[in-house]
């Protein structure tokens, strides 16, 4: 089963010239999310592709090898990879934010700031149906105007979701 395919790259606004950063936690969607993107850049529907994992100083041993898994599965695939490591946990307190906050601001921050060193045009995550129902639902839950209650676009700014209309198990299939 092919996830992507030109009419979702350009759905999300990519072109055969774009290069791609992928933000690659290790995790079954982000791993698909590479794994299509790496068929597409074989297919030549991409010029590019490059991955970045952030270590967020809050899992400990399971982060670190969450980080090792990361560089390994480039490393075969032989695409570029960037690693940062950031202590959420500090910034929250120093911040007063909450943790997801804290994470997302940084997470961000990083891949931006990686995608810029790579030449990437866009950075590809991994958000997928499940995560969409998600977000409508806390829109929902804290009273969000009807713009909202649309949850994640396919393409924000230079943010990509290639996964967004797919569902968990068919991305784990």
């Amino acid at each position: 089963m092919q996830l992507l395919d030109a009419t979702v790259l350009e759905a999300c606004g990519i072109s055969p010239v774009d290069t791609v950063l992928v933000g690659l936690s290790g995790g079954a969607d982000s791993v698909a999310l590479l794994h299509s993107l790496q068929q597409c850049l074989r297919d030549n529907l991409l010029s590019g592709l490059s991955a970045a994992h952030l270590h967020h100083g809050i899992r400990g041993e399971s982060a670190v090898a969450d980080a090792a898994f990361c560089a390994r599965l480039c490393s075969q695939w032989n695409i570029p990879l960037a690693v940062g490591h950031v202590d959420v946990p500090l910034f929250a307190r120093e911040n007063s934010v909450s943790i997801e906050q804290a994470a997302r601001k940084l997470r961000y921050a990083f891949l931006h700031e990686q995608a810029m060193q790579a030449g990437a045009s866009c950075i590809a995550v991994a958000h997928h149906a499940g995560d969409q129902a998600e977000t409508i639902l806390m829109h929902l839950m804290r009273g969000s105007a009807r713009a909202g209650l649309a949850g994640m676009r396919m393409q924000n700014g230079d943010v990509i979701r290639p996964l967004l209309k797919q569902s968990r198990h068919d991305i784990e299939t």
